[in-house]
């Protein structure tokens, strides 16, 4: 998985990584980690995901009473960008505003 390879890269040893590939949304994960995280006494994560999305996940976990530390990982950085490139950075970060307004509407976050 990207993120994790990402926290290796980052020094981050192979034992403190949780993965979580159950949840279906950002929601979920929060959710499940969050159970772990009590269940392990764990009360502070480093939360790697994509630059993009980290607004609406550093609230997700934060609803749950996770502190988090966040690491934004940019998947999409290059040395150039094409128009490709730009119309999908556009698609996720209206992909992000809207999924910020629906989860504060759920009362996710």
């Amino acid at each position: 998985m990207y993120m994790a390879d990402f926290a290796k890269e980052l020094g981050v040893p192979d034992s403190a990584i949780l993965l979580e590939e159950e949840s279906r949304n950002t929601h979920e994960s929060a959710v499940r980690v969050a159970a772990i995280c009590r269940r392990l006494g764990i009360r502070r994560v480093l939360l790697v995901t994509d630059v993009f999305h980290m607004r609406r996940a550093i609230a997700s976990f934060r609803a749950q009473g996770i502190d988090v530390s966040p690491i934004p990982a940019d998947p999409w950085a290059l040395d150039w960008e094409g128009p490709i490139i730009r119309l999908h950075k556009l698609s996720e970060a209206v992909h992000e505003y809207v999924g910020l307004i629906y989860y504060r509407a759920m009362g996710w976050t």
